[in-house]
């Protein structure tokens, strides 16, 4: 499989990957870029949800064996940018050509973690050969004997419940540590940035391709792509330092998200 580490050359490989991972790391956290007021409203309201679910998020994400301040941290962005009158408003066709045709004809992100019917499919399909087994066996009851027209109105059903759609994040997630077993060995701060690179290019992509995407500045959150984009690492990162549990790391690392003064 692409970007998984073999047995053989595995020391070396590891440390490859760790220089990869890391490299170039620091630079970008010390930026002064103040996202909260970048965004304003859009964070508030991104924030706002995270602390009204945050119960059942930590839970899930620590069920599956997942660091779940790394979890949120890795969605957030896509919370920021998140328009739930638009999502409903353009989806109402998309969905019927996706369950009768398929993703081919019909591709689109749903839900507040904003998930795309491939992407969740990709997911299901790797699960099965490098995800973890809990994860996969739920799915898998879930779709047990479904038809194909039945499994995409399943998958749709599950992209729009926060519940189910954040097993996708976190399977996401599982994935990414086996195929990337060196990731287990790095920094938070820098497993972050490749799992929110990963999330938001995808998933299945090689490290290399990942690594090129960790900076690259193309999010935002307008209708029409504006002059000025952010990276979605960045954003990740300073949700992650702004409400980040472990005091060392802001004393490392200072937390340059926040105005000076707070």
């Amino acid at each position: 499989m692409t970007g998984a580490v073999s047995r053989r050359g595995c020391g070396l490989a590891l440390v490859v990957c760790l220089w990869g991972l890391l490299a170039g790391s620091v630079p970008s956290l010390a930026g002064e870029t103040s996202y909260s007021r970048i965004f304003g409203t859009h964070w508030v309201k991104a924030r706002a949800y995270v602390r009204e679910n945050a119960s059942w998020m930590e839970a899930m994400a620590r069920e599956a064996g997942v660091d779940p301040d790394l979890a949120v941290a890795v969605v957030f962005p896509e919370l920021v940018r998140y328009d739930a009158l638009r999502n409903r408003l353009e989806l109402t066709l998309l969905k019927a050509l996706y369950v009768h045709y398929g993703d081919e004809y019909a591709d689109f992100s749903v839900g507040r973690f904003q998930i795309k019917p491939s992407c969740a499919e990709k997911v299901l399909r790797e699960l099965h050969h490098n995800g973890p087994r809990e994860t996969a066996i739920y799915f898998r009851r879930l779709h047990r004997g479904l038809k194909e027209k039945e499994r995409r109105t399943a998958i749709l059903r599950e992209l729009e419940d926060p519940r189910t759609q954040y097993r996708y994040v976190l399977a996401i997630l599982g994935i990414l540590d086996r195929r990337f077993p060196c990731l287990a060995e790095t920094p938070p701060i820098s497993r972050l940035r490749f799992y929110a690179a990963a999330y938001n290019s995808g998933f299945m992509n090689t490290e290399t391709e990942i690594l090129r995407q960790r900076d690259e500045a193309s999010f935002h959150t307008g209708v029409v792509r504006p002059r000025e984009c952010h990276s979605y690492a960045a954003v990740a990162v300073a949700w992650y330092l702004e409400n980040d549990p472990f005091d060392t790391l802001k004393e490392v690392i200072p937390d340059r998200t926040r105005p000076e003064g707070d």
